[in-house]
């Protein structure tokens, strides 16, 4: 009889998104040498996935604080005497932790690789594949994830899976779902990759991915990545009542999760509610914060370059010299703080601002039939190991991104596609009542957030 497998629950956690479960019961007793190593991996990757959530979106000062702690957490405690598979999540980690580490750390990933007594290890592959597929070198990441060595591997097959939707080829993805379940077909990341196959292909495979999302909700803990799993097929399906309950749900799990966000103001927009602005300003605002403090930067940096131009050569006194070394102190921090920030967001969403303008990833692969114009819906279709790959978030093709519009198969001319894009405009609502007011008085005052319409409505 086989040994009940220790690690079963563990995995199960992190595969669907459950983090802060997957470390509180991490702490398993009696594990062979191998299996701790494997606990080990699967624990801090879910910091590291736990640090994508967090960073998402603008976040308080004692949340950035925990960001940061939780990344150097995996950096720090991993040391150089560590097993392959950790030494390789740790990587991960410094790859996410600042871009100026990203192309250090890739050199130093192909020649790991490239040496034959490592190379082959299949957490290194798998991180590689993560890694690459980051940097949208789909080619470059199969290489690693697509091969025979570790044809048992399921994470390396799921990662193809995700890598396959990426590229649009469904038809690819499908394949390698089927290898999956010659495997393992109640595997939990076989049952998570039909879900996704499901929703790439769409029209009647819709429903099939509800069933396994409603099957794991009534099986395990309930996730963000259920939850809103759940919610795209409902929303593909035409019930967005279901659809909204779910993501509200989501939301009170986390506030500030920006598939969330993004999938609650395409559910809104649909049913006709004003709380779709609510949304879409939580992710117009840091948009907002994040140009004006880019802004900010460049005039500080400025300003050092003029003095310094200015004054070379010249004779500064103390007070002088200590207010030139505190903007630049003042500079390098702020500057150093921006890029951790910008390289933090899975997630991180530099573009979930245009995401849900522009409304969403398209599934399915290039050469398919459309199947669902009008209801292509905000998923991150990705589990645990991917999803700390992309804390930068999911940086979707635009090519690949639909245009927003429930008629975009109806040819529009300029005016009416001008008249089309005021009635998104959170302001629209008041349009009436704003001219009747401007009918009636001869002075008006508008408040109103910057970007919601005020001008472009008269």
């Amino acid at each position: 009889m086989a040994a009940p497998d220790q690690l079963f629950n563990l995995r199960n956690n992190f595969y669907l998104g459950a983090y802060q479960a997957a470390i509180n019961n991490s702490d398993l007793p009696n594990l062979s040498p191998e299996d701790a190593v494997e606990r080990d991996c699967l624990v801090y990757r879910s910091y590291i996935a736990l640090g994508s959530y967090q960073a998402s979106f603008s976040l308080s000062f004692l949340e950035k604080s925990l960001w940061r702690f939780l990344n150097r957490l995996v950096i720090n405690e991993i040391d150089s005497s560590a097993a392959t598979p950790l030494l390789a999540v740790k990587f991960l980690a410094l790859y996410l932790s600042c871009p100026d580490n990203r192309e250090s750390t890739i050199s130093s990933l192909k020649e790991w690789l490239n040496d034959s007594a490592i190379g082959s290890n299949p957490i290194l592959r798998l991180i590689s594949g993560i890694i690459f597929m980051h940097e949208e070198d789909y080619n470059e990441a199969l290489k690693h994830t697509n091969t025979v060595v570790h044809a048992g591997n399921m994470e390396l097959h799921g990662l193809n899976v995700q890598i396959y939707i990426k590229m649009h080829r469904s038809d690819f993805a499908e394949k390698q779902l089927r290898l999956m379940q010659q495997i393992d077909e109640d595997h939990t990341l076989t049952l998570l990759a039909d879900a996704w196959v499901n929703l790439a292909v769409g029209g009647s495979k819709i429903q099939e991915a509800y069933l396994i999302f409603k099957d794991f909700s009534e099986k395990n803990i309930m996730t963000g990545l259920i939850l809103n799993g759940k919610a795209v097929c409902c929303m593909h399906m035409g019930n967005f009542d279901e659809a909204e309950t779910l993501l509200l749900e989501a939301l009170n799990k986390d506030a500030k999760d920006p598939e969330t966000l993004a999938n609650l103001v395409v559910c809104s927009l649909h049913l006709g509610k004003s709380s779709s602005s609510r949304y879409l300003r939580k992710v117009s605002r840091q948009e907002y914060l994040k140009k004006r403090e880019h802004k900010k930067l460049e005039q500080l940096r400025d300003d050092i370059e003029d003095e310094r131009y200015l004054f070379e050569g010249v004779k500064l006194t103390e007070a002088e010299h200590r207010q030139l070394r505190y903007k630049k102190e003042i500079y390098e921090l702020v500057k150093k703080r921006s890029e951790e920030d910008d390289n933090t967001g899975e997630y991180r969403m530099p573009e979930v601002y245009d995401q849900i303008g522009k409304a969403t990833l398209k599934f399915g692969s290039k050469n398919s039939k459309e199947i669902s114009d009008d209801y292509d819906f905000v998923f991150d279709n990705q589990i645990g190991f991917i999803k700390a790959s992309v804390m930068d978030a999911d940086n979707y093709n635009h090519a690949e991104v639909l245009k927003e519009s429930v008629q975009n198969l109806r040819t529009t001319s300029a005016l009416e596609k001008h008249q089309e894009e005021r009635k998104t405009l959170p302001i629209y609502a008041y349009r009436d009542e704003l001219l009747q007011a401007v009918n009636d008085h001869q002075v008006i005052v508008i408040v109103g957030e910057t970007g919601s319409g005020k001008t472009t409505q008269f």
